[in-house]
């Protein structure tokens, strides 16, 4: 529970700041040396602006985790 709550705390922080992180994986999380739970490559990532679609790109994430139907 301790990084869940650290992981939905990261997202809703990009969030607020208008970033979407779009490949949320298990590789893309890391630990400091704290122990705190770090969110990394944004790559990915998309800008909030007015009127943007999150759906109207094609590929997102990485090729590793593309369906099928994506890949051709």
């Amino acid at each position: 529970r301790f990084y869940f709550r650290q992981l939905v705390e990261g997202v809703a922080y990009c969030h607020s700041q208008g970033v979407c992180h779009r490949d949320l994986k298990l590789e893309n999380l890391l630990l400091s040396n704290e122990g705190n739970l770090k969110i990394s490559d944004f790559g990915h990532a998309g800008i909030f602006s007015k009127g943007w679609d999150v759906f109207s790109t094609a590929l997102v994430g990485s090729l590793w985790h593309l369906p099928p139907e994506q890949s051709e």
